[in-house]
């Protein structure tokens, strides 16, 4: 998770709505700073992987995004 962690704070910053799709755990004070953050853990069917994309695209269009 290190080497994409700033990614992470970078989208973030800007309010870009993110799924984590990790084979890892997701360390704890990352998980401190984005409580919302959706994390889905290796291996995932797609029909999952889909519906928390379509429901974050949901959320982010409410939201003005």
């Amino acid at each position: 998770m290190d080497s994409v962690t700033p990614v992470l704070e970078a989208l973030s910053a800007r309010g870009v709505p993110t799924v984590v799709y990790t084979g890892s755990a997701i360390p704890e004070d990352v998980r401190k700073r984005h409580p919302d953050l959706i994390t889905l853990s290796k291996p995932v069917l797609p029909a999952r992987l889909i519906g928390e994309l379509r429901r974050l695209m949901d959320r982010s269009s409410r939201a003005g995004r």
